[in-house]
């Protein structure tokens, strides 16, 4: 009498092998990173999309906006149009349609004592108060997304150029 154990278990990895990831289904990610904030664990995946070659942002100080600590806040739009970078509410950055001057809007930009910069939102939707905490954070060549400033790695630190 044959064993039905081999046939089970081919049947079992065949469904393995076809199970999908269970958490982001509609766009492909690669790189998977997992982050602790106020005991939630967020999910930053890379979804591999670049900006477009020679992509330049603006950064302009908005003198109206008062600052932080001495230092004041920028406005950074993309060149050439009035698309403007903002915090969401999901710990992500995107461009908004122009520049309001809302809160999530205005980023503090502070140089590091080994000559990067740190770059963090005003404020961050849904959340209380000014942001202290939350940085502009982008991992290799990932879409950046906004996560607790860490001094231990380049993944929270920026460099300018003039162009």
């Amino acid at each position: 009498m044959r064993s039905i154990f081999p046939a089970f278990l081919l049947a079992v990895m065949a469904m393995a092998a076809k199970a999908q990831n269970p958490v982001i289904r509609d766009q492909y990610t690669a790189d998977p990173t997992a982050r602790v904030f106020n005991n939630k664990v967020y999910l930053y995946p890379s979804h591999d999309i670049l900006p477009p070659a020679g992509q330049r942002w603006t950064i302009t100080p908005v003198t109206e906006a008062g600052g932080y600590l001495g230092g004041q806040y920028f406005r950074i739009v993309i060149e050439g149009t009035e698309r403007a970078l903002a915090a969401t509410a999901n710990l992500e950055v995107t461009t908004v349609p122009a520049f309001t001057g809302s809160s999530e809007q205005l980023w503090r930009i502070e140089q590091l004592t080994d000559g990067t910069y740190r770059i963090m939102p005003k404020a961050v939707p849904g959340q209380e108060g000014l942001n202290t905490r939350l940085v502009l954070y982008s991992i290799a060549d990932s879409t950046p997304t906004l996560a607790p400033y860490d001094f231990g790695t380049d993944n929270s630190k920026w460099n300018f150029r003039s162009r």
